[in-house]
């Protein structure tokens, strides 16, 4: 009787099966008959959390039709998928899913081995499904292999390569965790393998992940800028390039933040032996005026803790920008001001960022996010200048706002700034 139901499963669930030649096939039929099938062929599951619209539409039309994973997970995965509208609140409150797409992939076991929520790339599926089956080691496995006393270059450029097909999609906290973990191993490669020899496909993209923010001098920076035009016959001049513009807007940027004043000789190189980079770039200000003025305030700020000079500066940039001036532009300063301060501002500061607030506030297409940090820092400008009955109105303001939107960090928050007010 058994060996009946179990044909009867297979022959149901094969019938509903949504037979799609270019893409990943998607097995029907209810969660329960998925696993019995699972567990009878010994394949991990694939669960598919969707609902109409154009992210879910486009993951489709776009990820699941990749040849290479399609093949792979329809030989080695019953793949599930859970639409919420088709009533399975069971499905998507048991998996905790608040958001989707979202990819879950099971073990043969059932147990959940790793989630990919929203932005879902293929190469991604395809080297953790890999993990899962075991055709392809997990990022654990990988980083035991680097612990052994010899230290093995082949092994170690495995791990650094796919470390972040693992760590996109982990918690922000949990992928600062690894990539910290990773630093002294990717440190000991570049120095055993040479700088000479990271720049080809595979050790570019090593670079590019865990050199993001280079130190002053970096010797592959060094290198890259020395030897531009033999790098480039390895590596597409695009890539190239993008990573030493951001490379060097980050230096700059971070050594300004940190109040480091050499930060000036960093972008003095932006018109100097990296002007041919910049030169890729499409400004009407000019890319070293424009980092001129944000690296002065980020050091002035951060640095000088000089807010005064911070916000005139600031004002002389946007004057600079005329009718390019964006209230993005004037967003990112209030966040930068507030951040550096925590809201507690000089009598000066208080008086022009409030004046930039209610540029933002202003605008017809904020989202509600902006609207919300909008008002806050309105009523934290009130609040400097001991206008306290419109700091009121501004958090309050703020705590309806959030109400509505459901967002409950931003209602205790606000409710923290009314109760300061009355300390």
């Amino acid at each position: 009787m058994k060996i009946i139901n179990s044909i009867l499963v297979c022959f149901l669930l094969f019938v509903g099966e949504q037979v799609n030649a270019q893409g990943i096939r998607f097995t029907e039929g209810s969660f329960s008959e998925v696993k019995a099938l699972a567990k009878q062929e010994n394949k991990p599951i694939m669960l598919y959390f969707k609902m109409a619209g154009g992210s879910c539409e486009q993951l489709e039309k776009d990820v699941f039709t990749n040849v290479e994973l399609a093949e792979f997970y329809n030989e080695h995965f019953v793949c599930y998928a859970i639409d919420a509208a088709d009533n399975n609140t069971d499905m998507f409150m048991g998996y905790e899913v608040h958001i989707v797409p979202m990819v879950i992939l099971l073990d043969s076991k059932k147990t959940e081995r790793y989630r990919i929520v929203h932005r879902i790339k293929p190469d991604i599926l395809l080297r953790l499904g890999k993990a899962v089956t075991g055709e392809a080691p997990t990022l654990e496995e990988m980083f035991q292999a680097c612990k052994l006393k010899e230290f093995d270059l082949v092994k170690a450029q495995q791990l650094l390569f796919d470390a972040p097909y693992f760590i996109t999609m982990m918690p922000r906290d949990e992928g600062e965790r690894w990539m910290k973990k990773l630093k002294d191993i990717y440190a000991t490669y570049v120095e055993k393998n040479g700088a000479e020899n990271m720049f080809n496909s595979v050790d570019f993209n090593i670079v590019r992940n865990f050199n993001k923010t280079p130190a002053d001098k970096d010797p592959l920076v060094e290198y890259l800028v020395a030897n531009f035009e033999r790098c480039k016959e390895k590596v597409p001049e695009k890539y190239l390039v993008e990573y030493l513009f951001d490379a060097q807007n980050n230096l700059i940027l971070s050594m300004a933040r940190s109040g480091n004043k050499e930060y000036v000789k960093a972008l003095a190189r932006v018109t100097g032996d990296m002007k041919y980079v910049y030169s890729y770039v499409e400004s009407k200000i000019g890319a070293d005026t424009l980092l001129r003025y944000q690296a002065g305030g980020l050091f002035l700020l951060f640095g000088n803790k000089n807010q005064d000079a911070y916000v005139r500066l600031k004002n002389e940039y946007f004057d600079l920008l005329g009718a390019r001036l964006s209230a993005e532009d004037l967003y990112n300063a209030i966040n930068e001001l507030m951040g550096a301060t925590e809201g507690k501002l000089t009598e000066e500061a208080a008086t022009v960022c409030a004046a930039w607030v209610d540029v933002v506030l202003g605008q017809k297409d904020i989202s509600d996010a902006v609207r919300l940090q909008a008002l806050i820092a309105k009523g934290d400008c009130c609040a400097s200048v001991k206008d306290f009955g419109n700091a009121r109105i501004c958090y309050k303001d703020a705590y309806m706002l959030a109400l509505q939107v459901q967002d409950k960090r931003m209602q205790q928050y606000a409710k923290q700034k009314m109760a300061d007010l009355d300390a």
